[in-house]
């Protein structure tokens, strides 16, 4: 494989490594399998900190997709950032990320799932239908950690969203979420912004709200604003948000 140049602000905060000679590179590798088409191929995310130009040697696993699928076939695509895979996405396909920093707002506007494995990234914006995120650190957004824009649907699994200027997850009217399995803490980090662990926004919007740990935000837990409620909201655990738990009529 070759490991194109990385931009600067890409760096690992958990590596693995492989030894080269006279060096050793840092790999952070995310992988798309192509379901929709049928044809799964594999996109590969390889910044280096070393120079660019560094064939690693065949590793076990290389060039395999996960169990279920078909050979990948040809060499994967090398891309710099986990949006330039996004945009390379069809409909219904997965983008696997292994862990480290990712510093890098995500744009999501087709059917998608990612699967972070621990990985941090900044914030996301969720514009389509059919969306589904597990295991990502969302830290340190500068307004909003995630964001369904109105219409879009998104199922939320093992995240943590934290330290955001704003609140930690925002659902326009219109919108369908899910979060369970989740941490949401320590949002409204930002002079004059709102600080909700979740905030949801009109009465067409659908919200389910199982399990999570909702903590420390600046404003309530959860947020119920222009004629909002909770469809489901069950077993979260909460504590010390500044406003109170909820003002939601299903919390």
């Amino acid at each position: 494989m070759i490991i194109k140049k990385p931009t600067p602000s890409l760096e690992t905060s958990e590596v693995a490594y492989y030894p080269v000679p006279a060096r050793r590179a840092e790999l952070k590798r995310v992988r798309l399998d192509r379901r929709a088409a049928q044809r799964p191929i594999q996109v590969e995310l390889l910044p280096s900190s070393q120079d660019a130009g560094i064939s690693l040697p065949d590793q076990p696993d290389a060039g395999e997709v996960s169990s279920g699928t078909v050979d990948a076939g040809p060499e994967p695509e090398v891309f710099d950032t986990i949006n330039e895979a996004i945009a390379a996405a069809a409909p219904g396909d997965l983008i696997e990320v292994t862990t480290g920093n990712y510093p890098e707002q995500l744009e999501i506007n087709i059917p998608l799932t990612l699967r972070g494995n621990g990985a941090a990234i900044v914030s996301v914006r969720i514009s389509a239908t059919g969306v589904q995120l597990d295991n990502f650190r969302v830290e340190a957004a500068p307004v909003d950690g995630i964001r369904l824009e109105p219409g879009a649907g998104a199922v939320l699994g093992e995240m943590i969203i934290t330290r955001a200027a704003g609140c930690g997850i925002i659902i326009e009217d219109g919108s369908t979420l899910v979060v369970r399995d989740s941490e949401i803490y320590d949002n409204g980090t930002g002079r004059g912004l709102d600080g909700d662990g979740i905030k949801a926004r009109g009465p067409t919007a659908s919200v389910t709200v199982e399990n999570n740990r909702i903590d420390d935000n600046d404003g309530y837990g959860i947020h119920c604003e222009d004629d909002a409620d909770i469809d489901v909201c069950e077993l979260n655990d909460h504590d010390g948000n500044d406003r109170g738990w909820s003002d939601c009529d299903a919390c």
